[in-house]
Formats: structure tokens, C-alpha cells, sequence
């Protein structure tokens, strides 16, 4: 019975090691060659059609572009511009295979719709007497607008966009959500209730949850869909009188969970105080000038100044 005992020990022993010796082959077995890597980091990188965003970065699957500013700003208008653009570049193609999608996460009802048919409409050159319908058309079936009225509309759509996204016939090159923001006041409203005096002075657990959650979510879906996320965020924004306003500094309403996947920021505020910038938008040369100014970690960029018009938006 002892000799049996330690023939199956050594058994054991052999098959773990056989199995274990497989595993590590397997892990350092190379998925894909330098030049295979080179060839789809250059694929994977997508150009917005924007200079102010393009001349400072080139977005790839991983990266998240926060856009933040004030109501007023040129945020959705921005969305808008860089749904169209990316849409627009693959009408010609007849592989439906690389024809690729633009999934918009609408969380405040801004993304106007007729807008970027508008946008899209001029992207696309005139084909004969019926112009660019058909083209037109075939763009709009690949743009998937969702609109989320609180967090678990969103966090539920976020879930689900895996599924969704098996059943079309070409890649996802870009995720955007408008305003992440717009349901931080409803769930520390939601918490509060349950919350203590000691505890209402900071962010409600629940709301903290969320947002993680949906950083969590946005980070696993960019970088398993291979494609980049752009995301707006409506909040304070103004310049920082101590550095004789060379900066522009946001009230934060996120917490370090959404803080730490964001990978770029683009801060906007208008040159104008807002009644005034939209009365200018209507009456007077119409277009209102945005100051920009991108930050990152250890960086902040110089103040250039932008023009919103009715024909062409943000033109340096």
C-alpha cells in the first residue's frame, strides 16, 4: 500500500509539472510578430478630423479623452464633428467587413440628431443627381445612439454593447459619451437618504460605486473592442487668476476611479460670458471664439483660442 501511495504521488507530480511545462510554452509562445505589431498600431490609431485634437494626440484603443467644460462650450458640438468625420472615411469602402461603427452614449438628450446628419451630409462629395442619400444612409447604419436616462441605463448598455456589437459586420473604432457627469447630483441625491450627518460631507458610497463602475466598464469595453473613448464632461470651468490666467482649472465632480482612466483632457470655457456668446452665435458675425487648453499629468499646454461657427465648427 506505501509503494502505491508513492507511485501516484509521482504521477501527480509528473502530470503537474507536464502541465505546468505546457503553460509556460504557451505563455511565451509570441501572439504576433514586430511587424505584425507595427502594422496594427498604425491601423488601430484614429485620426478625428479635428486639427486642435489630432496635432496633440493620435487616439488609440486604451485612451480616454476627457473633453470638459461649462454648458455653452462646444462639447456635443465637438462629438458631433468627430462622429461624422470618422463615419465619413469609410463610405467608400465596399468590404462591409471594414466599415467601421460609432457606438454615442447620450446621457443628458444633447446629441442632436439632425445636427450631425447636417455634419455628415457636407463631409460626403455630391453623387449625381440623388447627392450623398445613399451614402448618407448607409453611414447612419452604423452609428448606434443610446440615450441613458440614469446610471443603470448606463451601466446596462454598457454590459450589453458586447453582445450588440457581435452581431455587426464591421469593427468599433470609437466610443463616445456625452456628459458623464449628468448623474452625479441624482445619485447623491439617491444616497443621501441613507446617509449619516458625518457622511454627507463627503461623496455617498453608492455614488462612488457608480462611477467606478463605470470607469471599469468603459476601460474593459476600449480595450476589448480596440477602439478609443471620448467623453464629455460638463463642469465648472475658469482660469487661474494665480497664474495671471495662463490655466484653466475645472471643479472636479468625479471621483479618483474616473480620474484615474482618463488619459487626456481638454478643457474648454467660452471667451464670452454665455447669454452673450449665443447672442453673438445669432446676431452678430456668427461664430463665438472657445479658449482651449489641454492637461495632463505633468503638462499643461499653452491657451489657444478656437471659433464655433454655423458652417464650419471650431476652425483655428
Amino acid at each position: 500500500g506505501r509503494l502505491a501511495l508513492v507511485q501516484k504521488f509521482c504521477r501527480n507530480r509528473a502530470a503537474v509539472k507536464y502541465a505546468s511545462m505546457n503553460d509556460l510554452l504557451k505563455w511565451v509562445t509570441p501572439e504576433e510578430t514586430a511587424l505584425d505589431f507595427l502594422s496594427r498600431q498604425r491601423r488601430e490609431a484614429l485620426a478625428t478630423g479635428l486639427p486642435f485634437i489630432d496635432s496633440q494626440v493620435k487616439l488609440r484603443p486604451g485612451h480616454v479623452l476627457e473633453i470638459v467644460g461649462p454648458t455653452s462650450s462646444a462639447k456635443t458640438e465637438i462629438l458631433i464633428e468627430v462622429a461624422a468625420n470618422v463615419l465619413s472615411r469609410d463610405v467608400g469602402s465596399q468590404n462591409s467587413s471594414e466599415q467601421g461603427h460609432v457606438v454615442v452614449f447620450d446621457c443628458d438628450g444633447k446629441f442632436d440628431f439632425i445636427r450631425f446628419i447636417q455634419v455628415l451630409t457636407a463631409r460626403l462629395p455630391a453623387q449625381g443627381s440623388s447627392g450623398p442619400v445613399p451614402d448618407v444612409l448607409g453611414a447612419l447604419q452604423r452609428i448606434h445612439l443610446v440615450r441613458c436616462s440614469d446610471t443603470l441605463d448606463l451601466l446596462l448598455a454598457l454590459n450589453m454593447l458586447h453582445r450588440e456589437q457581435a452581431t455587426w459586420q464591421g469593427p468599433c473604432r470609437l466610443l463616445l459619451l456625452d456628459n458623464i457627469s449628468a448623474f452625479v447630483w441624482q445619485d447623491r441625491a439617491a444616497a443621501g437618504s441613507s446617509t449619516t450627518h458625518l457622511q454627507q460631507q463627503a461623496m455617498p458610497v453608492d455614488a462612488l460605486r457608480n462611477q467606478a463602475a463605470v470607469a471599469a466598464l468603459l476601460r474593459e469595453l476600449s480595450q476589448g473592442l480596440r477602439c478609443p473613448v471620448i467623453v464629455t464632461k460638463q463642469t465648472g470651468v475658469s482660469q487661474d487668476d494665480r497664474q495671471d490666467g495662463s490655466k484653466l482649472i475645472q471643479r472636479e465632480l468625479l471621483s479618483n476611479a474616473w480620474q484615474s482612466i482618463v488619459t487626456h483632457r481638454l478643457l474648454l470655457l467660452p471667451a464670452l460670458p454665455p447669454g452673450q456668446a449665443l447672442a453673438t452665435l445669432i446676431q452678430g458675425p456668427r461664430h463665438t471664439e472657445i479658449l482651449m487648453q489641454w492637461q495632463a499629468t505633468g503638462y499643461v499646454g499653452p491657451l489657444t483660442r478656437v471659433q464655433v461657427t454655423q458652417q464650419a465648427i471650431l476652425q483655428q
